[in-house]
């Protein structure tokens, strides 16, 4: 994961963006350990709104959000 992080980083920062995001569901604590083990700060559990576009399987689990702020 080290190596897609960095990666995204050096990305991110050349399209002059600030953050990265990404999120996963349900209450999976070996993912989430592993996501802040690689830089992303977990930003909590939540019910997402306006899901009808999306999969089936983000309609029956929360949703972990994280992100990396470049601007620190």
């Amino acid at each position: 994961m080290d190596t897609i992080v960095t990666w995204t980083k050096t990305y991110v920062q050349s399209i002059k963006k600030r953050f990265i995001r990404l999120d996963t569901l349900g209450n999976n604590t070996k993912r989430i350990e592993h996501y802040q083990n690689a830089g992303f700060d977990f930003l909590g559990m939540f019910d997402l709104k306006n899901i009808d576009m999306l999969p089936d399987h983000y309609q029956e689990h929360p949703a972990c959000l994280f992100e990396i702020d470049l601007g620190r």
